[in-house]
């Protein structure tokens, strides 16, 4: 694979933050600070890869883009198959820019 899985990490990266937050106790004041800066760290990730894709972004084309697919359970004719079209592209960067300002 030539170029790294954006859509796949826009997708796992709030998954995995929220999944480390589960293990982050938050029972006092600097477990709390914990927990706020893990959210924040893992949304801007997620903003700079969200970036990422607008910059790659080819207008011009008009059918998807950044398209990964993979089969997941191929007895079933199941596959994991994403990809990022010029409607859809506006609302993940709204999205991932809103999510930072909410945590602040």
């Amino acid at each position: 694979m030539s170029e790294l899985p954006l859509t796949t990490l826009m997708i796992f990266l709030p998954l995995a933050g929220g999944l480390l937050l589960l293990f982050v106790g938050d029972a006092d004041e600097a477990g709390r600070g914990r927990v706020r800066a893990i959210s924040m760290a893992f949304s801007l990730a997620a903003l700079v890869v969200s970036a990422a894709v607008y910059a790659g972004f080819r207008e011009s084309f008009a059918g998807m883009q950044f398209v990964e697919r993979a089969e997941w359970i191929p007895r079933f004719g199941i596959s994991y198959y994403v990809g990022l079209d010029g409607i859809s592209l506006p609302l993940i960067l709204l999205t991932t820019f809103l999510t930072p300002i909410v945590l602040l």
